[in-house]
């Protein structure tokens, strides 16, 4: 069983500036929230956690498992895609759906490739099929990989627009092999 939870909310997520690889602390309310998923899963016993580097993902770890995460937790997959040229920008000020449409292969300037993203993350997915399959993992993460993750059980949504599975701020999604 995984425990996917996405960071708690930052200044950022208020505004709805795209964030990627901008390394932003979580506001009180993302604080907040994080106490409100770690209340809701003080029971479960973790067998494996993993985390994104990224501060708003590690301060949501820590406040979720009470410690940091060490080394061999962090993983370089479990970051935001890279908005490149994007980055700070509000979902209205670039074609954000287009951004996330799985039909279309756009290539940016600057900004991570779908393609390329995908790959980080199936890559992560394979890893946690091929190592956890049978335990209980804590994974925290960021709402870009988690459409992605959530497509990969689910299916690309019939939109092809990832992001129309969002996952809020602070939430977690159980998934299961």
């Amino acid at each position: 069983m995984i425990y996917f939870v996405r960071h708690g909310s930052t200044e950022w997520n208020k505004l709805y500036k795209c964030q990627g690889k901008a390394d932003i602390s979580l506001s009180q309310e993302g604080i907040d929230q994080a106490k409100e998923t770690a209340k809701a899963l003080k029971d479960v016993k973790l067998d494996a956690c993993f985390c994104s580097p990224l501060l708003r993902a590690r301060q949501t770890f820590e406040v979720i498992t009470g410690r940091l995460p060490t080394e061999n937790e962090i993983d370089e997959r479990l970051s935001e895609r890279d908005f490149g040229e994007f980055e700070g920008k509000t979902r209205a000020e670039f074609d954000f759906e287009g951004f996330w449409n799985a039909f279309d292969k756009k290539t940016y300037e600057k900004a991570e490739s779908l393609d390329k993203f995908e790959k980080r993350v199936k890559s992560f997915y394979d890893f946690l099929k091929e190592n956890y399959r049978d335990k209980t993992v804590l994974v925290v993460s960021h709402g870009g990989f988690g459409f992605l993750f959530n497509a990969l059980f689910f299916g690309i949504p019939e939109s092809g627009i990832y992001s129309h599975a969002e996952l809020k701020n602070g939430s977690f999604k159980i998934f299961e092999f």
